[in-house]
């Protein structure tokens, strides 16, 4: 079960990677399309909750996606004294290989998360809510 210092945060963490990889949200901005594979495994790059910045406790960060599941690992350091997050859900993105709508579950919280993706030059960013709250991360795909 992932953890961390706050539950919006645990959910945050594991919205933000998930929503990265969702099935259509109500969002019109993004283009609609087929459903699209985000496989590949990712590090973490940059990570943002609410507005602020969380890789300064951050150590590693690492993604795995395959076209229909993904597994998140994320560390921080001991300073920090915030628990790992862990998770893993099922995901779907619509629009194309480079831009798209994002809606996922956790299969370990339940959590759902809705937004938008970009993947360009290998590197992927998402921008999602999870409960009211705003995450933006950005991987590396390797």
């Amino acid at each position: 079960m992932p953890t961390s210092s706050t539950p919006v945060t645990r959910l945050a963490i594991v919205a933000a990677m998930i929503g990265v990889v969702g099935a259509c949200s109500s969002n019109n901005n993004s283009p609609a399309g087929p459903n699209v594979s985000l496989a590949g495994n990712y590090t973490l790059q940059d990570f943002k909750e609410a507005g602020q910045d969380i890789m300064q406790a951050e150590s590693t960060g690492t993604a795995v996606l395959t076209a229909t599941t993904y597994k998140v690992s994320i560390t921080f350091h001991a300073a920090s004294q915030t628990p790992a997050i862990i998770d893993s859900g099922t995901y779907a993105a619509t629009g194309s290989s480079a831009l798209g709508s994002i809606n996922e579950t956790s299969l370990v919280t339940g959590t759902q998360s809705t937004g938008t993706y970009t993947l360009a030059s290998n590197v992927f960013t998402v921008n999602v809510s999870s409960q009211g709250v705003a995450i933006v991360q950005v991987w590396q795909k390797q």
